[in-house]
Parts: structure tokens; sequence; C-alpha cells
């Protein structure tokens, strides 16, 4: 059997601000160099007021274990021994906090803040009848099914009392994406010298290679959904427990598995996987603080899984089984129908993160961080390894890789650190700065990063090229310029762009102007043209960055929507016309319906129910429909077409139906004896006879 994905379909049924800074009541270890986002440790200050102060960055104190801070931590060598102050200044720390809600924002942008659409058409409509009985009144899968996440119908509840649903769900999802960039700067401020540039150049490269990865998984979607809450809390939690917040991380997690029960399941096996390889270095206290939470979601959920074991559901089981994972979503739940391009790209950014880790590990990791980044991979490769010879149901029903997001997400950022790391160390070797970004330039280049996107990763390299032979030393600076000017060369012949053009040939002027002045008064880090070039060249790619995000968000054309298509458009405001409780039959793809005219259906494809019973009634009703026992999406799509009015009245006679839809221009079956009620160029709409508004259909009783 072959089944391909529909075209609006999202990851299946398809980061919290709890992180702050190191507790300061710790312990902290010797004063070390300044871990400086902006300019080289061992110069002076920038000329530009204010600048230097917001390039200072202290480098985080090694985490033990147990989440607390270690003394007496040997400073990172190559960066200078002169002793700095244990905390940074408030200017600092809100300039910090500023930039990094600014890539958030970019983030969340670019990630994309729609509405209505993709899984929208099945988790909104519980919520919308919440607000109002009368939306979707008559409505089988609205009125007579459980919804799949039952905390989610209050959340739209309560967000719809804030304002207008669109720009609400916009600024959940643009804080979820500050929760993922601000989970990205903490594990960056643990791991590296200077986070501010390492989650900037993380986030650009979260930007560039394209998702959604394997299964069609995502950390973050374009809409905010259940999935979000549920991936973003665990992906906070995970880093909150890495960076030694253990109270903050049982709260955040359990607030994940509220919403989502599959996150839920990870969330509870990752924690006891954690508390298990602690063997004698178990803490009670951080293991309860984990726990309880979970606990009380797992309590939560335990009406739904007593639910589900129920005679009359387990009597449907085994052929809801077949529906879900065979027919519904194999593209989800069988990896051997998976787009072998989407493991490429998934194996290419994990090969990435090999190669910077073997030339610029992380440093101060914590055994915990090692434990969860060691047992997600483990939950990814098993569970797709053994699914794709074993086929099981119930591993595809835990759905392992649902987690590969986090290792792409955590790849990224080791990447970017290795890379950051290159262009501040220059005491590294060329050949190893070659082969660390030659190795990650052809990794993005299989991971399917656009032309486009390949450039702009070539500006950035351009600059921290320009900043690396800036702050090199006399015996070094000839070979680094010449890596430089033969980079530039290289990408003058790839079609830059002219505004990327022009960022490169002013870094590397700047540089050389700055490097001249230095050979020329035989002096480093005290003239004003040295001093500027160091801080203006991070300024410029952090700048760079920032504004190459935001534009590919801006120029999203789905922001609070999007709105459908003239032709569609028409189509459901004659529908919105039609009484409450109408009901139609529609064709099975055309998902968009109820959420665009708040009209009852007989059935569609995407709303499938997430009981057995269920989800083998949904399946009958598109047999009902289409006329055929299909065992395709496509079959079933196909057959619809062919609806004629001999089935149309028997359709009439089980469901009910008010009106039928049609395409126009697609539609084979013979409806010339039921009367046109409305039509345009795409679509026809039948008046079914009899017309009996039916308050629950016959199947239902």
């Amino acid at each position: 059997m072959s089944s391909s994905k529909p075209t609006d379909f999202a990851e299946p049924i398809d980061h919290n601000h709890g992180i702050t800074q190191h507790n300061m009541d710790h312990e902290v270890r010797e004063s070390k160099p300044a871990d400086n986002a902006l300019c080289a440790p061992d110069m002076g200050a920038p000329a530009l007021p204010g600048l230097g102060d917001y390039a200072k960055q202290l480098h985080a104190p090694t985490i033990t274990d147990d989440g607390t801070v270690a003394s007496g931590a040997p400073a990172s060598p190559g960066l200078g021994d002169m002793p700095l102050p244990t905390r940074p200044s408030k200017l600092t720390t809100i300039a910090t906090w500023l930039t990094i809600i600014a890539l958030g924002v970019a983030f969340g942008l670019c990630v994309g803040i729609a509405y209505g659409v993709s899984n929208h058409y099945q988790y909104l409509v519980h919520g919308l009848h919440a607000l109002d009985p009368s939306f979707l009144a008559n409505d089988w899968f609205t009125c007579q099914t459980r919804a799949h996440h039952i905390t989610f119908t209050p959340l739209i509840v309560g967000m719809a009392r804030l304002g207008s649903l669109p720009i609400v769900f916009a600024l959940a999802n643009i804080t979820a994406a500050i929760v993922v960039v601000a989970c990205l700067f903490a594990l960056a401020r643990h791991w590296f010298d200077r986070p501010i540039a390492v989650t900037a150049l993380a986030v650009f490269l979260l930007v560039i290679v394209p998702r959604p990865y394997m299964g069609l998984t995502n950390l973050i979607n374009m809409i905010f959904q259940p999935a979000t809450v549920g991936a973003v809390g665990l992906f906070a939690g995970l880093t909150l427990i890495a960076v030694g917040r253990h109270r903050a991380a049982g709260l955040i997690l359990g607030i994940a598995a509220l919403f989502h029960i599959n996150y839920m399941v990870w969330a509870v096996a990752i924690v006891g996987l954690l508390i298990l390889m602690q063997g004698r270095q178990l803490k009670i206290r951080w293991a309860l603080w984990l726990i309880a939470p979970l606990g009380l979601a797992v309590f939560f959920h335990l009406p739904f899984a007593l639910e589900s074991r129920t005679a009359e559901q387990q009597a449907a089981a085994a052929a809801a089984q077949w529906i879900l994972h065979d027919l519904y979503m194999p593209y989800h739940s069988r990896p051997l129908t998976w787009e072998g391009e989407r493991v490429l790209r998934f194996i290419a950014v994990i090969a990435m993160a090999i190669l910077a880790c073997l030339i610029a590990p992380p440093q101060n990791v914590s055994k915990h961080a090692r434990h969860i980044v060691a047992i997600v991979s483990a939950i990814v490769v098993g569970g797709i390894t053994c699914n794709a010879i074993l086929a099981s149901d119930l591993i595809a029903l835990l759905f392992p890789w649902r987690m590969a997001p986090f290792l792409v997400t955590i790849a990224v950022l080791l990447t970017a650190g290795a890379v950051v790391r290159m262009f501040h160390h220059h005491t590294t070797h060329a050949r190893i700065v070659a082969l660390l970004l030659i190795g990650t330039t052809f990794g993005l280049h299989l991971a399917g990063v656009s032309a486009y996107g390949l450039r702009s990763w070539s500006t950035v390299v351009i600059v921290g090229l320009c900043y690396r032979w800036l702050t090199a030393g006399d015996d070094v600076r000839l070979a680094n310029g010449v890596i430089v000017v033969t980079a530039l060369a290289a990408i003058c012949f790839s079609g830059i762009g002219k505004l990327q053009l022009a960022l490169c040939i002013g870094a590397v002027g700047a540089t050389s102007l700055a490097v001249l002045s230095q050979l020329r008064l035989k002096r480093r880090g005290d003239w004003a043209i040295p001093r500027f070039a160091r801080a203006a060249l991070p300024v410029g790619a952090l700048a760079f960055i920032l504004a190459f995000t935001f534009r590919a968000g801006v120029q999203r054309k789905d922001h609070f929507g999007p709105q459908p298509d003239e032709p569609d458009r028409a189509l459901f405001e004659w529908c919105r016309s039609t009484p409450t409780g109408t009901r139609f039959v529609i064709p099975p793809d055309l998902n968009a319906f109820r959420v665009q005219t708040g009209r009852a259906i007989v059935i569609d494809w995407k709303c499938m129910p997430i009981l057995p019973a269920d989800t083998l009634r949904w399946y009958e009703r598109l047999v009902d429909v289409a006329g055929i026992e299909f065992t395709s999406m496509e079959q079933c799509f196909a057959s619809y077409r062919t609806l004629d009015a001999n089935r149309a009245e028997a359709l009439a006679e089980n469901y009910q139906p008010d009106y039928i839809v049609v395409d126009a221009r697609q539609h084979t079956g013979d409806l010339s004896r039921l009367p046109l009620a409305w039509s345009n160029d795409d679509w026809r709409v039948y008046r079914n006879v009899p017309t009996v508004v039916a308050q629950g259909d016959s199947d239902a009783n």
C-alpha cells in the first residue's frame, strides 16, 4: 500500500522563561577573562560609547552534576589572565536579554505566526465550539467525539478573552520561539566563551536549515498548537536540568505534560532514566522536584487512559491502529515511507555537530547534559531502527522520532559554538579552521540549505574570518589574510547578492585598514581604527543575522492566516450564509471547511478522532462518502469525485445532509437530478433531497 502525505498536514496530532542568570548565591569560581561577544579578550575597550560594556559576557562557571557551581576551575587556554568582576553590569544584562528577545521575535516570525490552517483544522474546533455553541452545531466530530488535547480547549477560551485569537496565537508562537532562543543562550552560556555570538549563529542556522525533519517533526511550527507547548516545554525543562535548575525544570515539564500526552511519556522516560543513571549520586530532593509535577500530569491523564481500555475501545483497537498508522499517517509512523532527502538532512546536521565537537568541543558540560543527549539519541535512533525492522504499532504510537528536532537544535548549537570559537581563537591552526568551515558548508549543502542561505552563511563566515585576521598575532597574520582574501574571491563568483557583497567588502576593507594601521604604528589595540574594527565586525555580523531573520519572517505570506484563495473564499462566504445547524457533504480533502464556515459536515479526512471506536466510525463515514472501502488517501479522494445522485440519496437517508459540495473542475459523478444551489468556476453546491435538519446523526444514536 502506498500513501503520500497531504499538502496541509503538519506534525501529527503535526522553549520557558525559567532560564535566568546563574544563581549568584552559589560559590563562583575564580575570576577569568571576559566572555566578550564583540571584542577580543586581550584588546582594549571599543571606542563606541557603551559598546564595550555590552560586549563583556562573563564565561560561565563550571557546573557540577548536582547543579552547584564549582570553584577553582582553570581558565580556558589562550584567553588571557586579566581578572574581571564576577557580575556583569545591569546595562550588560539588559542589553543581553534585549538581544535574546530580538533574536526570538525574529525567529518566531521566520517560523511563522499562522492561524486557522494545518492542525488548527482539528485543534480549534472544540475550543471555538465552547466559545460559541452555534459554531459547528450538529457536527459529529465536534459535538460527539473527544478532543485530542483536552487542556487546549480551555486555553483557547482563555486566549479569546485576551483579544483577537489570530493575534493572541501569533504572540503565543513568538513567545515559544523566544523560549527556544533563551534555552540556546542558557546552554551557550555554560558551554562556550561568547554566548550571544553562539546563540545568534545557532538561530541563523536554524532558520536556513529546512524544516520539517524526519517524520515531519518540528520543535516549533508555523502555528501555536498543543505540540508547541509540549515540545518547547520539554526542551526548556531538559535545558533547565542540564544547567542545574531542577525546581523550575519540574514545573515546566509538568506543564508540557499536561498539554501533550506523547511528550509526557518521553518526559517521564527521560527523567526516570536520568534518576537511574545517577546511582549512588542520586539527590532525593531534586529527584522529587522532577517527579512530582510529572506524577500529577500522569494522574490528570489517567481517565483518558482508562477510557481507552474499555471493552468497546479494545474491540476496535486493532482496526484503529491500521487506520492511524498505515492509512492516515504512514509518513509519520512508518520510517520506510519517509523521504530519503529528510533522512539525509538529519544525518548531515548531526555529522556537522560531530565534526564541530571533534575540533572545538564545548566546555563545562555537566553529566546531566551528557546523559540527556545520550538518552534522546538512543530514543531517536533506537525507535527508528526498531520500527523500520519490526513495523511495531506500539513504537509508532510512542512516536520516538518526535525527539529528532531536539537533536537537530543541539547539533546546530554545537556547530555554532565551534565556529565562533575558531573565529575568536586566532591561535588555532588555519588548516583546522578551513576543515571546520568547509565541512560545515558542505554539511549545510547536504542539509538542503538553499543557495541564498549558503551565500548568507558565506557572508557571516567572511566577517568572522576578518575578525580572526584582525586579532591574529604577527606570526599568523599573513596566513589569515590569505584565507580571508581567498574566501572573498570564492564567494564573489557564487552569485552573491549586492547587499551581502557590500557587507563582505566593507568588512574586508575595514579589517585591511585596521591591520595596516597596526603594522604602521607598531602597536596593537590602542588606536581608534583597530578598536573600532574589533567592535564593528561582530556587531555587523549580529545586525546581519537579525536583518536576515527578520526579513525571512516578514516575507512570509501566512501571518495571521493565510486567507483562502478567491474561489474558496466565495464558497465559504456562501456557506456561512446558511442557517446554523446546516450540514454539508464535502470533498474529504477540503479540510478548511469547518474552521472557515462554522457549519457542520458529515466527515473530512483531516479530523480523525483519538479514541479507537471513534476512529473506526470516522473510517466508516469516509467509506460511505467515498462509496468504496478504500486503502489509501488518494483512493478515497478519487472515489468521492464519482459521487452521483444515487449515492447522494443514500447519504441523505443515513446522515441527513442539506447540501453537497463538489469540485466543478474534477467531479465526474452525475448530480444533475439534484437542484443546484450555488456555483462558481471552481465549486458547485447541490441541495440534497429530502432536506432534513437533524439534531444528531442516525448512526450516533
